[in-house]
């Protein structure tokens, strides 16, 4: 089953792809095989393995309620037409290795292969997903604190340069503009 770190890599991939110069590169067959390999490594279309079988059950479904007294004739129709589109897979497949293959080199798309298919990169596939959400709450502590301490600073040295005269807080400011100007006392 395809979890999110998966799709979110294969989009990640997908979007550098589409953006880096390279895409309009002429691919080798050896850069498909090694783009093949990559995509078999980090379960790039896997997320998309199931869909054939799904829209099966789902038109056999939709014909049974139109004949419901040929269910069993049905079953064995969509069964057999699935078979006949099942090789289409692997021609999606192969375009998605194309598209990796027009972003990568074949020297880069070898050592992606190769690194995800070592244990280190599987790993680092299945616990993707888990850093992220701690990095984006650990950002959001920094942040937090950031924040709070740059005002809490902020207001600080604004204080001190108010207490010499140098300026007021705009509400005393606005409440002594509207105030009538004071007569110099008399000596």
């Amino acid at each position: 089953m395809p979890t999110f770190r998966r799709v979110m890599f294969g989009m990640a991939a997908l979007g550098m792809m589409l953006t880096g110069s390279a895409f309009a590169q002429t691919v080798t067959d050896a850069q498909k095989e090694q783009a093949l390999r990559l995509i078999d490594a980090i379960h790039v279309t896997d997320m998309f393995a199931d869909y054939p079988i799904k829209d099966a059950l789902a038109i056999e479904s939709q014909i049974v309620v139109a004949y419901p007294n040929l269910a069993d004739q049905v079953n064995e129709i969509v069964q057999e037409e699935a078979l006949n589109l099942a090789d289409r897979f692997q021609a999606f497949k192969g375009e998605a290795a194309l598209i990796y293959a027009k972003a990568f080199t074949e020297e880069e798309l070898r050592q992606l292969a190769d690194f995800f298919s070592t244990d280190v990169g599987q790993k680092m596939l299945n616990e993707q997903e888990i850093m992220y959400r701690e990095v984006g709450r650990a950002a959001e502590i920094w942040r937090e604190g950031f924040r709070k301490d740059l005002a809490t600073a902020v207001q600080s040295r604004v204080e001190e340069v108010a207490s010499q005269g140098q300026g007021q807080p705009a509400e005393d400011a606005a409440s002594d503009e509207s105030a009538e100007p004071e007569e110099p006392a008399a000596n």
